[in-house]
């Protein structure tokens, strides 16, 4: 019995290609139902076994309208809207309506992989020889699965379709370097770091995760400037988690991850405590990771071990650089801190921050500076972002043409891996390349 409905009109069914997933066959899926029209998903989630419902535009009525009949119907479901064109508006009328999740492109193409990957594990464990007891067989034994086979009972290499375990592993290997992967978890690190105070750090820091929520991501902020971070001040001063919590008793991130909005991850108002929280960061960017969609992490100005730490975690680090030319200098020494430490360059993005027509550093400056490797830039957005941030108007500025704001939108569609997917598939080369150091660890 399928667990999850697809509601689509025929087009869409039809040609997957205009839902960003190419080359799949929405109507042969064992594990989705689909309907066409809303009377058709309504009758189908009023059976068992639909647990799941993705609204993309059936023939008959409007996607919003649908998808709340259908949470009041079954509000046990997790019913999800997917729009690609969404807007302030719709978004306002999902909160409305209950409705569990608001997807974009890249999102949609996000979960349905994740439910393609669930379904190919759990059809494989339902093929999988249970050893005896009186002569245990390892699972993963090549030798075994032949011996398990040989019997009267067809073996599971040789289905009648072509396909065997081997070829759901490639496509489960497949799929996953398509999706973000985190280093402990699903979660896609990215940290804000600058060898120097002043660069803009957390201002950073916080509008990422705004921005990124407001795609309909799950995400942690992590305060990492253990002595001044400001973070909370920034979120309009929001509650926030401990670290010491948070790594030593990962449950708590339960609520928090399914809850709408951004969860932070402080060590409080006592600088005090930094040398006895710096320890516990692993294990915080590992719990965070293994719930959140993205965990942002923002940095002190003291580079320590810590810092190590969280580039090792990171699979990008924005680097950002100032419109001193001190800071410039301070970013190349971080860089062959690195170098020294064995700690790879590689998921490194070179910032300039606060570019403006009258600004000291141009991108062609910093460029030169790091023997032309390729640069990003955020152009000053002026007081207005901290005054605003700080006093809870995050939406505002969200939805205002801050330039600060555009521009960091536009530097996380390409450092997130999610933008390739969002476009369906298009090559990486039509984008201009962020940094593309290699590692300078010696052998």
């Amino acid at each position: 019995m399928s667990e999850i409905l697809l509601c689509a009109c025929r087009e869409s069914l039809s040609n997957p290609g205009e839902l960003g997933l190419s080359g799949e066959e929405l109507l042969c899926v064992p594990w989705l139902s689909s309907a066409e029209s809303g009377e058709e998903a309504r009758s189908l989630m009023r059976g068992p076994g639909i647990r799941e419902a993705w609204v993309v535009d059936p023939c008959d009525i409007e996607p919003i309208n649908l998808a709340a009949s259908l949470k009041v119907d079954r509000p046990d479901a997790r019913i999800c809207l997917v729009s690609f064109s969404e807007s302030g508006s719709l978004r306002s009328r999902a909160r409305a309506a209950n409705i569990d999740a608001l997807y974009n492109r890249a999102l949609f193409v996000k979960r349905y992989m994740q439910a393609k990957c669930a379904a190919a594990g759990a059809n494989r464990s339902l093929h999988q020889p249970e050893p005896t007891k009186a002569q245990p067989v390892p699972a993963s034994s090549p030798v075994s699965e032949k011996a398990a086979g040989s019997g009267a009972s067809p073996s599971a290499e040789t289905r009648s379709d072509g396909v065997g375990p081997a070829t759901d592993r490639r496509r489960e290997r497949e799929v996953s370097m398509r999706l973000p992967q985190g280093s402990a978890g699903r979660g896609f690190v990215m940290s804000v770091v600058s060898g120097s105070g002043g660069a803009g750090k957390s201002t950073v820091a916080a509008l990422s995760a705004l921005q990124l929520s407001a795609r309909g991501l799950s995400v942690a902020l992590l305060d990492a400037d253990l002595q001044f971070g400001d973070a909370s001040g920034l979120l309009g001063s929001c509650d926030s988690l401990s670290i010491e919590e948070v790594a030593e008793h990962p449950e708590v991130l339960g609520k928090n991850a399914e809850a709408k909005g951004i969860t932070l991850v402080s060590s409080g108002d006592r600088p005090e405590r930094a040398e006895e929280n710096a320890p516990l960061l692993s294990a915080a960017i590992d719990a965070l990771a293994g719930c959140f969609d993205v965990v942002v992490v923002n940095t002190g100005s003291f580079w320590d071990e810590s810092h190590a730490v969280v580039l090792e975690r990171s699979e990008k680090a924005l680097l950002l650089i100032d419109q001193r030319f001190s800071s410039l200098k301070a970013a190349r020494r971080c860089l062959d801190l690195c170098a020294r430490c064995g700690i790879a360059t590689v998921p490194f993005v070179l910032v300039v921050n606060k570019v403006s027509r009258n600004c000291r550093i141009s991108l062609e400056d910093a460029s030169g500076f790091f023997d032309d490797a390729p640069t990003a830039f955020l152009r000053d957005g002026g007081s207005d972002v901290e005054e605003m941030l700080s006093a809870g108007m995050s939406d505002e500025l969200l939805s205002s043409r801050n330039e600060l704001c555009s521009s960091l939108a536009h530097l996380l569609d390409g450092v997130l891996p999610f933008a390739n997917i969002a476009d369906g598939g298009v090559d990486r080369e039509r984008r201009p390349a962020l940094f593309c150091w290699g590692s300078r660890r010696k052998a």
